[in-house]
């Protein structure tokens, strides 16, 4: 009877020393929700023709600070458009443009980054 009441009383200790040290990461670990989810579908539209991308402001919650036009590493075109209202449509023109592969990346105020490859025949 006397083991058992020391196995009993080892048994309940262990349990309150794991209790009283919980789970360190739980702690520490802080649960954020986003309320919107971007897709292209919304964001980017181009022309019948594929000479034009359309970017629509307002189909992005944030403010949005510049948009870029990137090829491999050279950045080829770099707009601040901080100025410009939220529900514009903003137009890229590849007319000009040389074949190749593109990357528009879109940045907001929350410092996203939102991008879209594009080529370019």
């Amino acid at each position: 009877m006397r083991f058992l009441s020391i196995t009993l009383f080892l048994f309940v200790l262990s349990f309150q020393s794991f209790a009283k040290t919980g789970n360190p990461v739980a702690k520490s670990t802080i649960l954020t929700e986003v309320n919107y989810t971007y897709t292209f579908s919304n964001i980017f539209f181009e022309d019948a023709e594929s000479e034009m991308l359309f970017v629509d402001f307002e189909a992005i919650e944030d403010d949005i600070t510049s948009i870029k036009m990137i090829k491999g590493e050279k950045l080829m075109l770099e707009d601040n458009v901080t100025d410009l209202p939220g529900d514009i449509i903003y137009e890229f023109s590849f007319e000009s443009v040389k074949p190749g592969k593109y990357t528009i990346e879109i940045t907001t105020n929350q410092d996203i980054k939102i991008r879209k490859d594009i080529i370019i025949e």
